[in-house]
């Protein structure tokens, strides 16, 4: 009798040491799940991003050519950019002071707006106007200019929005997306600095990123300029926009962009009517041709883990054979440089860009 006792506790406690031991297992099988797991999230929140700019719009791109990347939903970005371009007719200068700004939404789409708080164009031929189409008429985004220097003015407001249609994130091949803007003509026309109609803009956008370690983009698309009629007539022309470019290596905190962009406008000369009279006393061709200049880009950009960034590029244009046109030797460098070439600079903000990041293994 006292040996059958015996054995019913002994097996008592074995079934209760294997009922404990069981339950202590189960509970360190769950702990380190929810630790891996949590583990793994929190890796995947650093790592869903990479480093991304806002291009002289405000949306996210690389210098002056856009990508079909967005901000992140709710994200935000900034930027302050001075941008100089040139143009064969009058050997015209225009140079622009602008604030940018972003928006992500819902990983889809991104709205965004620029705002030239300075706008200062330069004409550099004498007399101001000649009878030469080529280069003494009117400039086709510019054609009120009659004056030298048209000081610091308020220039216009760019807003717009671009939808991606897809992305690298969602794993697939490559960005896509469509973007938008309209002109809001709030720049001085009575100084040139403005056209006072409004103009709409169109674009289709592909990038992606190859190997991590470059950034490509391409766009297209039309730009319909609202024409000027009263008191003067200018039929300025409309046109299609194009560009591409590269920034490597995309992931550094250094990076150099480079691209080149144009447009080929739907017609070969603007006519005004009546001529437009100058400061000088010079009077304006009924007719100016258009070249369809070419613009080459070269930037340098450092970017902070947190977004900040600063960068200064260089620009050239393209003009066919205008430059022959000169009072002076088409050898002369400093010449050419003068009236093809400016500078360009940015600082500013942005987030970064969404990338895929795999999902955290099963526990």
């Amino acid at each position: 009798m006292r040996r059958a006792t015996t054995v019913c506790l002994l097996v008592i406690a074995l079934g209760v040491a294997a009922r404990g031991t069981a339950q202590t297992a189960q509970g360190d099988q769950g702990k380190p799940a929810t630790q891996g797991q949590a583990a793994s999230t929190t890796g995947a929140s650093s790592q869903d991003t990479r480093p991304a700019t806002t291009t002289f719009f405000g949306d996210t791109g690389l210098w002056f050519v856009p990508t079909a990347d967005l901000l992140p939903d709710g994200k935000w970005s900034i930027s302050g950019y001075r941008a100089g371009f040139n143009d064969q007719q009058g050997y015209t200068n225009i140079s622009h002071y602008a604030v940018t700004f972003g928006a992500g939404i819902k990983d889809r789409a991104e709205i965004f707006g620029s705002f030239r708080v300075i706008t200062r164009i330069d004409r550099d031929i004498r007399p101001l106007f000649t009878a030469d189409p080529d280069v003494g008429g009117l400039v086709n985004e510019y054609p009120f200019v009659t004056s030298q220097w048209s000081g610091n003015k308020l220039g216009d407001l760019f807003l717009g929005a671009k939808i991606n249609l897809s992305s690298q994130w969602r794993q697939q091949p490559a960005a896509f997306a469509i973007r938008g803007m309209v002109k809001v003509p709030t720049g001085n026309r009575d100084a040139g600095v403005s056209t006072g109609k409004p103009d709409l803009y169109i674009d289709g956008i592909v990038s992606g990123e190859a190997g991590q370690a470059v950034e490509l983009s391409g766009f297209g698309g039309v730009a319909i300029r609202g024409r000027p009629d009263t008191p003067t007539t200018v039929s300025v022309s409309r046109g299609f926009r194009w560009g591409f470019g590269a920034g490597f290596p995309s992931r550094s905190p250094i990076r150099l962009t480079a691209e080149l962009e144009g447009e080929r406008t739907f017609s070969s000369s603007i006519t005004t009517t009546p001529a437009l009279m100058a400061l000088d006393g010079s009077v304006s061709p009924l007719v100016s041709n258009i070249r369809n200049p070419t613009l080459a880009t070269v930037g340098l950009t450092w970017q902070h883990k947190s977004g900040f960034f600063l960068g200064a590029g260089f620009n050239y244009v393209f003009t066919g054979d205008a430059i022959d046109q000169r009072p002076f030797s088409a050898d002369d460098l400093v010449g050419r440089l003068r009236d093809y070439a400016d500078f360009q600079f940015r600082i500013g903000y942005h987030p970064g860009v969404r990338v895929y990041v795999a999902p955290p293994p099963l526990p």
